[in-house]
């Protein structure tokens, strides 16, 4: 399997490409760098270091950029950073709001298996709930 390339975010599957790309950005040791908790190195750093770490942030962004669908690469294609664009595609696929999570509790709260139905789909739409909650904090 070619790890460098997942299918491309598109419009309706926003939690599974995010899982698969924190796997590709954790295999390129750059997921640190997306969510902000790696910092730049210090003016103490040598210019190899400096080097090493701009490098690691270009790679950051073209693994996300390069796994965005094309229509959906307009509202990024002005954004060279990881972190930013990272943000960026989060905020629109869950814009910070109570009334989502609210909802999302209310989904999980009376999530209940439907007659008939196997144990493998209702954990799938319960674990697809518990994904979407966590994603929003």
């Amino acid at each position: 399997m070619n790890n460098d390339k997942v299918g491309p975010l598109t419009s309706d599957n926003y939690p599974s490409w995010k899982r698969d790309m924190i796997a590709i950005l954790l295999d390129r040791n750059v997921y640190d760098i997306v969510l902000g908790k790696e910092s730049p190195p210090g003016d103490d750093a040598t210019e190899k270091e400096k080097m090493r770490f701009r490098k690691r942030c270009n790679k950051a962004f073209s693994s996300i950029y390069l796994n965005v669908s094309k229509c959906l690469r307009p509202w990024i294609a002005d954004i060279t950073e990881g972190k930013k664009v990272w943000e960026v595609i989060r905020k629109y696929f869950y814009p910070e709001s109570g009334a989502r999570t609210i909802g999302l509790l209310d989904q999980f709260f009376s999530c209940r298996i439907e007659i008939n139905e196997k144990i493998g789909p209702y954990a799938a739409r319960l674990r697809k709930i518990i994904a979407d909650l966590l994603d929003c904090g």
